[in-house]
């Protein structure tokens, strides 16, 4: 199981990012604070469930699949960063890369719950108060 701590940017893609000290940390301002604090990658850019809550024992969740699915896509990314600058990749690892992030987009996941919402209870009215 990937966990309960489920990141919205992928941590291979937050590397890029980390304080060259070597502790794997990179800094974030957070709100209310005036300047920036150094965050763990493991931290950063994460929140519980949210992609899945746990499932039963021995059945993958949505965050399982994906997190299986980033193992391949990581390769991608580690190509991506050491393409020398005018060359180019294929494109279909950049489509792939595009895709992964546009879904984990948190106020787009919010804005088409909202939808599914709004439009599910529209159904049942017209279902059981028409």
């Amino acid at each position: 199981m990937a966990g309960r701590k489920q990141h919205f940017i992928p941590r291979h893609f937050l590397k890029a990012f980390v304080i060259s000290d070597g502790s794997d940390k990179h800094w974030m301002y957070r709100r209310g604070l005036s300047k920036p604090v150094p965050v763990s990658r493991n931290d950063a850019a994460a929140t519980r469930d949210f992609y899945s809550k746990p499932a039963d024992e021995g059945v993958p969740t949505l965050d399982d699949l994906i997190t299986e699915y980033e193992k391949e896509l990581k390769v991608y990314v580690e190509d991506a960063r050491s393409v020398p600058i005018g060359n180019l990749l294929p494109a279909h690892q950049i489509s792939e890369m595009v895709t992964h992030l546009t879904i984990r987009a948190a106020y787009l996941r919010e804005f088409i719950e909202a939808g599914a919402t709004d439009l599910t209870s529209s159904i049942d009215t017209l279902i059981h108060r028409p």
